[in-house]
């Protein structure tokens, strides 16, 4: 960045998506020195006018919140089909990163469908996913985090339900028991798949030694494309599944559900 006689002699260019009003580029934009362009995917039309855009998907899901009369930024390279695919990849991101609103992004909860916990069996084909947490040797538990514990089971019909879980601070035994209990609860259990990386690693080692549990490394392939994100951006990634009715969520009251809902519901003011 070179200046001659008080005055700037280069472009100072930064190029980028918003994550927060206090990020980077919205820090050089409140200074009032630089320039700021905002380029979406597209922006709102007067009726009639532009590319009308149905917001239907493939399944036949209907995205309202793009549905309208729509002017296309490059409609030669990212017309009305793209919008709808984008669109399908969850509200939140397609908000944040297509259209460049943080406010559209986090306004609302994410959506999710509800299961009648009266029509699941236990006889479905059901998995465990487990989070660990760093165990302490007091069997008190780790005093900042949880373990979790969900079950997942398969419908014939496609899709899948979380049909409970467990949530709270444990012993290492304390957790394993958790797993022996989840396992005779379903007749047709088949393991548990554990984060393969750091406490996860750790904890599912011990697990292997317990002849009675079956459980098998999880490196969130598909979700995550082998990096680990945050947390945050994970539930955002897997959030396209509930939204479409893929997964579906038990609307049995227990704590594990009642916490995972609130996660949902609650997401952009946690």
């Amino acid at each position: 960045v070179i200046k001659e006689r008080d005055k700037m002699t280069t472009w100072l260019i930064a190029v980028g998506t918003p994550w927060a009003l206090d990020d980077a580029y919205y820090t050089m934009k409140n200074t009032g020195q630089y320039e700021f362009i905002s380029i979406p995917a597209m922006t709102k039309a007067a009726e009639g006018k532009g590319v009308y855009i149905d917001g239907v998907n493939r399944d036949g899901q209907v995205f309202e919140d793009i549905k309208g009369w729509w002017n296309l930024t490059f409609p030669e390279h990212f017309g009305a089909k793209t919008v709808v695919k984008e669109r399908a990849d969850g509200k939140a991101v397609f908000w944040q990163m297509i259209m460049l609103d943080l406010a559209a992004s986090s306004t609302g909860r994410l959506n999710y469908y509800e299961y009648p916990a009266k029509d699941i069996s236990m006889d479905l084909y059901t998995i465990g996913g487990v989070d660990p947490t760093t165990f302490e040797e007091d069997n008190a538990g780790n005093r900042n985090s949880h373990f979790a514990l969900a079950y997942v089971s398969k419908l014939p019909s496609g899709g899948a339900i979380i049909v409970d879980g467990v949530l709270e601070r444990c012993s290492q035994n304390q957790a394993e028991n958790h797993i022996l209990v989840a396992q005779g609860k379903f007749t047709n259990w088949q393991y548990v798949a554990v984060e393969n990386v750091s406490v996860g690693k750790v904890f599912l080692q011990t697990l292997q030694r317990n002849p009675r549990i079956k459980a098998i490394p999880s490196g969130l392939k598909g979700v995550t494309d082998g990096k680990i994100s945050s947390k945050r951006d994970r539930v955002l990634l897997m959030h396209k599944w509930f939204e479409n009715g893929t997964v579906k969520i038990s609307n049995a009251d227990t704590p594990f559900l009642n916490a995972l809902r609130r996660l949902f519901e609650k997401f952009y003011d946690l």
